[in-house]
């Protein structure tokens, strides 16, 4: 034979009368002008008032969620600064972030990221996010505790040399490598070009031993002997230095090229323009010596 439930009246009374009533410890009462339960503690006058479930829907909106939620995560925040570089996460979208590209303050309005994409730049008051994507790992690699993700690029040694406890490699470079001077070069040759220039119709080239080469096109007309005197470039030490030249006659006549005899010093030496006849002579002189 069933047992029926047995029906009780729970104690209550209207607001005024319930909101002074002190009770005892852990006694249940009912407003009967709203319909709600009250728990007694025996002190507090009314006691506290059960909530409803219609209280908490009218209280979560979806505004107050969304707030929520942006206050306990480290998302962007209403009315506040930022600066250059600055990263907050993507509220709903937790593989992106957002980084400050444009130092400002945000609006006082919430930020929807909800569909926002990799790349994509954000106006948000003055501020300026560009939305980055968080990297989870590269070739199966995940990050480190720095937030690094370490990529095996596949060498294992170079020259010969393998990755220290750092995983760098070290080439030995000399100090050519830092210094960009080529004077630097432990296995350089034994003599090598130090300076060098060309300038309109001469050049030059030093090597490191002291040996200078030059040479060049003077174009002028000299007849009948006429000299004129050729500055070097680079100076001599001396004037124990080799010339050699050839000239360009001029067309119809006949003529050649002379140094001129004791005109020859570190910096210079003269040269004329010959011939068998006073109309005879050069138009242009190509000439190169070499020396220390």
């Amino acid at each position: 034979m069933a047992t029926k439930p047995t029906r009780f009246a729970q104690m209550g009374d209207t607001t005024e009368k319930v909101k002074v009533y002190t009770g005892i410890p852990k006694q249940l009462v009912v407003d009967t002008s709203k319909w709600r339960m009250r728990l007694l503690d025996g002190a507090t006058p009314g006691g506290f008032e059960f909530a409803m479930v219609s209280d908490l829907q009218d209280y979560a909106t979806p505004e107050v969620c969304t707030q929520l939620i942006y206050e306990i995560n480290e998302v962007r925040r209403k009315s506040t600064a930022y600066q250059v570089g600055d990263r907050v996460d993507c509220a709903f979208q937790y593989e992106r972030f957002l980084e400050c590209t444009k130092a400002g303050t945000t609006s006082a309005d919430l930020l929807d990221t909800r569909s926002v994409t990799h790349g994509q730049v954000i106006t948000d008051g003055t501020v300026e996010w560009t939305v980055r994507t968080h990297v989870r790992s590269i070739n199966g690699s995940v990050a480190g505790a720095d937030g690094n993700v370490l990529v095996d690029v596949g060498a294992k040694t170079v020259n010969g040399n393998r990755p220290d406890g750092s995983g760098n490699v070290n080439l030995g470079l000399h100090a050519v490598a830092t210094s960009g001077n080529y004077n630097d070069l432990s296995n350089k040759p034994k003599v090598y070009v130090t300076e060098t220039r060309y300038s309109g119709t001469s050049w030059y080239r030093v090597w490191s031993d002291g040996w200078i080469e030059q040479g060049g096109t003077k174009a002028d007309a000299l007849f009948n002997g006429t000299s004129q005197t050729l500055t070097l470039p680079k100076a001599y030490k001396n004037a124990s230095y080799i010339i050699t030249g050839i000239a360009v006659y001029k067309s119809g006549v006949w003529g050649y090229a002379s140094i001129a005899e004791n005109s020859v010093t570190k910096n210079s030496f003269k040269y004329a323009g010959m011939g068998a006849a006073s109309r005879d002579g050069i138009v242009n002189f190509y000439w190169y010596t070499c020396g220390y």
